[in-house]
């Protein structure tokens, strides 16, 4: 697997700040836990790169990559993984989309870098998928095509019932 460097995605601060914090609460103060950072690598018509800098127990919640194509790869730390595929994906538009609707689960795994890359395909590989901070981590998505609500590929949320 190759191996991608937080120096190699701008985001070596990061990982040097993720090395030295500790999971206790400051100063003997509760405080939330760090937000996600996001860092928009860069975007064209044909794909986007992105980075996504994950703080332990914060989640990106189940979410689909219409008619796209997502290459991820872990570049630190520790992830929870869970995707899903539609049973009937030709149902591109359901009548009513607050309706449920079936899915299988095709991934539910824990994975620690240096791990391989993961690829979701339109209709196969999870395309559906949340995931969960175990540990400090990163991880670098390439979307092809990139989202684009002009072109009705806009991310929509899911909850399993």
């Amino acid at each position: 697997s190759a191996k991608i460097k937080p120096s190699d995605v701008g985001i070596e601060q990061e990982a040097q700040l993720a090395q030295t914090r500790s999971g206790g609460p400051l100063n003997g103060s509760q405080q939330s836990p760090p937000a996600i950072k996001y860092l928009h690598l860069h975007e064209c018509d044909s794909f986007s790169i992105g980075n996504f800098c994950m703080p332990p127990s914060s989640t990106i919640p189940l979410h689909n990559h219409p008619g796209m194509t997502v290459l991820s790869k872990l570049i630190y730390g520790s992830i929870h993984v869970r995707s899903y595929d539609w049973l009937q994906p030709d149902l591109t538009k359901p009548e009513d989309p607050s309706q449920a609707r079936p899915a299988k689960l095709v991934k539910n795994v824990e994975m620690t870098a240096p791990s391989p890359a993961i690829t979701l395909y339109p209709r196969t590989g999870g395309n559906i998928h949340c995931f969960k901070a175990i540990t400090h981590c990163a991880i670098i998505d390439i979307l092809s095509p990139p989202y684009s609500s002009d072109r009705d590929r806009h991310c929509t949320y899911f909850r399993v019932k």
